[in-house]
């Protein structure tokens, strides 16, 4: 004989070799009533955890400048009409231990609950050097790199000696720098190892990069400034204001200049701007700090 249906050969031969694997039960969903049945938005977040690192960074920033006079931190205040397309672009998943990216953003409680903590360590940081502190937070508008060169060119018409060193990652923050025109000005920006927490930092001068620029830039100004021909009319409408621009009516040379005389053997020594324009923010006799 055949086995019976019954039996327990007939049932493995049906089963297979793999018939082990429905035996396992599978796992089944939590109910509903399981699932939290309150959303936490992103206002509602703590904070401690990321100011706590927030201060950390500030203070590992800030140990190897020691400002002298004043400490000034800004803080973007973008328009009511940027905001939705700056949540937009930060709705990204919140891990643990983690501050939900689109929260960062000026309007918010997170927001201000961060401008709370920055004042708070800014004003501890300024009592222990003597030194006078300001907070520009989300409350005020325009970007903060906008509004720290709106106080560096304030200050430096009243003490044209001040140097100014600017805090930041964002390449913005460079490019507005190269049109500030301001004398020691340094831009500092900064890399965090993620293992040892070793903050490295990297330093600029904004006016050497202007003056960089402007060099690069000297036969083009000059070609637009003059024509082919001597003494023809000056295309005066094909031209922005530039101080470093040569005013000589010899078109030969500004068609081709060749070696700068200005600069001579001395090279922290650079050209002369015109008579009665830029001396405010422009200086007649050197343009690098020494």
């Amino acid at each position: 004989g055949e086995d019976q249906p019954g039996s327990t050969a007939s049932a493995v031969e049906k089963q297979g070799p793999y018939a082990s694997r429905g035996r396992h039960k599978k796992k089944k969903k939590p109910p509903p009533s399981a699932v939290p049945t309150t959303v936490v938005s992103n206002e509602d977040l703590c904070m401690d955890l990321y100011l706590a690192s927030l201060h950390d960074l500030l203070d590992r920033l800030m140990a190897p400048l020691q400002p002298r006079h004043t400490l000034f931190l800004s803080i973007d205040g973008a328009s009511v009409a940027k905001v939705p397309e700056k949540r937009n672009r930060r709705l990204k998943y919140r891990g643990p231990q983690r501050v939900w990216r689109a929260a960062l953003t000026p309007g918010t409680r997170a927001m201000q609950q961060i401008a709370d903590g920055a004042w708070e360590w800014a004003l501890g940081y300024a009592t222990r050097l003597g030194i006078s502190c300001m907070l520009s937070d989300a409350q005020v508008s325009q970007e903060g790199e906008t509004k720290i060169f709106n106080y560096i060119l304030r200050r430096a018409c009243i003490d044209p000696d001040t140097t100014f060193a600017v805090i930041s990652k964002d390449s913005d923050t460079f490019v507005q720098g190269l049109a500030c025109l301001t004398r020691h000005v340094f831009f500092v920006t900064y890399d965090v190892k993620p293992q040892t927490r070793r903050v490295e930092l990297h330093v600029y001068s904004l006016w050497r990069a202007a003056l960089a620029c402007a060099y690069s830039l000297h036969v083009a100004f000059a070609a637009a400034r003059c024509t082919s021909v001597p003494g023809a009319d000056r295309h005066r409408d094909q031209l922005v204001f530039a101080p470093w621009a040569p005013t000589s009516t010899n078109a030969s040379k500004a068609a081709d200049p060749g070696p700068d005389p200005a600069l001579g053997s001395d090279p922290q020594k650079v050209m002369q701007a015109p008579a009665g324009q830029g001396k405010r923010l422009l200086t007649e006799e050197t343009g690098f700090p020494r």
